[in-house]
Formats: structure tokens, sequence, C-alpha cells
């Protein structure tokens, strides 16, 4: 039985201009990430977010449950928009440099480290700030239930929004830079040094131990000193977070990033914490 019963709006905030917005001059965001839909709209003309939803439900979305989800009254269906897009996590992909990429070998080349099937549709993505591809495969009843809903949009990979927006915000930097952006019972690591890209990876965790574990065992492989090296959180996590907690007995010097500052917000994007949706903001840095 689909589970879209269950579905829980947990933010909703619209701009008091939107219903004066037309659809055609925004560019709709989606991201879809374990049992979290979330999509805003950025205004073009205004270079602007003006809205912004969070859908979750208790467990991964299904196929049915995407087409009853997609078809609830307040989600932006059926509207001309200037762009669509939607960032998917997906576990099975793969970073492979862009002289060593052919499309006709993707197949081949993410399956050397994860398992791809017939189920599966093989996407890519093309950094713009590193001569890299982001290889990566998506179930193909996720991608039926987006196209079937939004014409001509575009897929991109979560881990993609991330690392190209590390990679331009650290580019003047000299030392190490550690983003870990959490989602619910995955969360990101994107490590860079200047524009170079150093190391990403996508964790599954149960708990805050499994958290630790796997930061501490890439700062370790790393040679990054805990005592030294800042970590910055993005994404759904708080202090008062259990995973927050105990990262901060072995880390210390622990801050909260912000959404990008190179675009306005609406009045309403207070409500939610600086940090939060922060890949699902820095998706526009790719699909503009």
């Amino acid at each position: 039985m689909s589970e879209v019963s269950l579905a829980n709006r947990k933010t909703a905030i619209i701009d008091e201009s939107l219903s004066n917005t037309s659809s055609e001059n925004c560019h709709l965001l989606m991201q879809l990430a374990g049992n979290h839909f979330s999509y805003c709209l950025f205004d073009i003309t205004r270079s602007k977010f003006v809205a912004l939803c969070d859908y979750r439900l208790r467990s991964p979305f299904q196929k049915e449950d995407l087409a009853t989800l997609f078809s609830l009254e307040d989600l932006p269906t059926g509207k001309q928009f200037y762009k669509k897009s939607i960032a998917v996590h997906s576990t099975k992909s793969a970073l492979i440099p862009l002289p060593l990429y052919k499309k006709e070998d993707a197949a081949n080349l993410l399956a050397l480290t994860s398992p791809f099937s017939t189920d599966d549709v093989l996407c890519a993505d093309q950094l713009k700030y590193t001569d890299t591809v982001h290889l990566y495969s998506v179930n193909k009843e996720i991608t039926d239930a987006v196209t079937e809903h939004f014409d001509n949009v575009s897929f991109i990979h979560t881990g993609t929004a991330l690392i190209e927006s590390e990679l331009l915000r650290n580019k003047n930097e000299s030392d190490n830079s550690m983003m870990v952006n959490v989602h619910q019972h995955a969360f990101d690591i994107v490590i860079t040094q200047g524009g170079n890209l150093i190391y990403y990876n996508s964790f599954a965790f149960h708990n805050s131990e499994d958290f630790i574990y796997y930061i501490l065992f890439v700062m370790e492989q790393l040679k990054l000193n805990p005592e030294k090296t800042p970590l910055r959180f993005t994404g759904d996590i708080e202090k008062t977070s259990a995973s927050y907690l105990i990262t901060s007995k072995y880390i210390r010097n622990i801050f909260f990033g912000e959404r990008p500052d190179a675009y306005e917000y609406s009045y309403g994007f207070r409500q939610v914490s600086p940090h939060a949706f922060y890949s699902l903001f820095n998706q526009y840095l790719c699909v503009s």
C-alpha cells in the first residue's frame, strides 16, 4: 500500500508576490533524497528564491508514492516554467576524470564501483569547475514518475551541486575545506583544497556512532587533524542533533554553512536555518 497518505509537509514558504509572478520567469528546482522531496522556485528576473516546500515520508519514496505526491494540488505540476530540474541522491555513483570518460563505456565504468541493473537509468553530469564527470544511476521507476509529471526536466546528482558549490566557494583558499551535508540516514562529505576536489563520498548511517565513525575514518585516511581541520555542516542537522553532539566531542572546530549569498531570498526563508536545503539552493549553479 502506498504511504503517501503519511506524507507530511514540513516546510511551506510562499512569497506574497508569487501570485503576480509568471511561472515562465521561474526555474523549478526539485530534490529527491531518501524520504525527502523538496522544491523551490527561483525568479530569474529578480535572482530571488520565492517559494520553498518540503515533504517527508516515513520510508523512501516508491513510484506509486511519487505519482500520488506529484498529484497534490499544492505542487506546481502542469505549469510552464523557464526551466525544470531535479537533483536525485544516488549511492550508485562514481567520479570519472574527463579524459577517461567515454559515453559508450559509461555503464562498464560505473559497474566497476557500483552494481548496475536493467532497472536503473544511467546519468552523467559534467562538472563545470573541474575536468570530471559524475556518473550515476537512478531507479527507472523514479525517473518514470518524474518525467510523467514534469516534461523537459533535467536530472542531476545531489553530490554534483555540492561539489560544484564547494569548488566555487573555496577557489581562492589554500587550506583544506571539509563540508558535511546531512540528509536523513545519509550524508555527503566534500573536501576541497582551493579549486581542487580532494574527496567526495556519500555514507548511509543509522545512529550517531556510525556518523562520527565515517567522518573520522575519512579524516584519518586523508591525514586531516581533527584538532585543526574545520568542519562545516549543512543540510538536515542542528546543534541539538545527536550527530552534531557526538561530532563536537571529537572535532574542535565545527560551524554551520549558510545559503548562497549570490541570490536574494523571500522574507519567509528566515523560518528555516541558513544551512538547511543547502544542496537544493546550490543546484541552480549547475543547471542555470
